[in-house]
């Protein structure tokens, strides 16, 4: 765990997975935050809408996850969006976000803004609800092997500029 007396998920790449249903739509301004605890490198998905199984066009659905180049990106309705040239290290614990305000997406690494931003006004749709730790593609792949926690969605932007790491277990 990140922090002492707290909990975290592990997924060992399996096919491990949590789901949860009626999570509400993310609207105009969101974040999307966690910390990571990476074991490997290549795809894996972080947390996603269940919903998008291959339909993407413009239905709003959407997958949080580490792509090639171990980059974070969100991928809403089809179009990847890469996170600079900064990666996330393994093998350590990696506070992760990524915002939406003014239909401006940002991500966050440590705490530190990355220099790639890009605009999407899309509402994210969980019409079914949200997948963790695992892709929602039909047989479930791209599966995270790490421990995920302090997930956090929420339906406003927290963070627009670099900010201090958290210092204790995400709240609220």
């Amino acid at each position: 765990v990140k922090f002492s007396n707290t909990k975290s998920m592990y997924f060992d790449g399996s096919g491990d997975r949590a789901t949860a249903i009626g999570v509400p739509d993310l609207g105009d301004d969101f974040t999307i935050e966690c910390w990571l605890y990476s074991t490997t490198t290549g795809n894996r998905t972080i947390v996603a809408s269940i919903d998008n199984v291959g339909n993407w066009g413009s239905n709003g659905y959407w997958s949080f996850y580490v792509g090639g180049g171990n980059r974070p990106q969100l991928m809403i309705d089809g179009g990847t969006y890469t996170a600079n040239n900064a990666t996330l290290p393994t093998n350590q614990w990696v506070h992760l976000a990524t915002t939406r305000t003014s239909n401006t997406v940002r991500y966050f690494i440590n705490g530190t803004v990355q220099s790639t931003t890009f605009s999407n006004s899309l509402t994210l749709k969980n019409p079914s609800g949200i997948v963790i730790g695992s892709g929602p593609n039909n047989n479930y792949i791209y599966n995270y092997t790490g421990y995920i926690q302090d997930l956090r969605i929420a339906n406003e932007c927290k963070y627009t500029a670099s900010f201090p790491v958290p210092t204790a277990p995400l709240g609220g």
